[in-house]
């Protein structure tokens, strides 16, 4: 984070969001995975395909959660 700070490259553009979300699905914490998802800017959304996979995963478990 430092060296990305140090060359002036925009933080949250290279922030890997897609892995921060699956990182939350493997310890099965999607009420954290919800609140990353809001924090998300949706520039990000719209240019980063596989945070939007990654976030459509979520809601398949919690929907899966919810009719067991």
């Amino acid at each position: 984070m430092l060296q990305t700070a140090a060359e002036g490259i925009v933080f949250q553009d290279e922030w890997p969001y897609a892995t921060h979300l699956l990182g939350y699905i493997y310890v099965n914490d999607l009420n954290s995975a919800r609140f990353l998802w809001k924090s998300i800017p949706s520039s990000i959304k719209e240019t980063k395909p596989e945070v939007v996979a990654a976030w459509k995963i979520v809601g398949c478990i919690y929907i899966a959660s919810e009719l067991s």
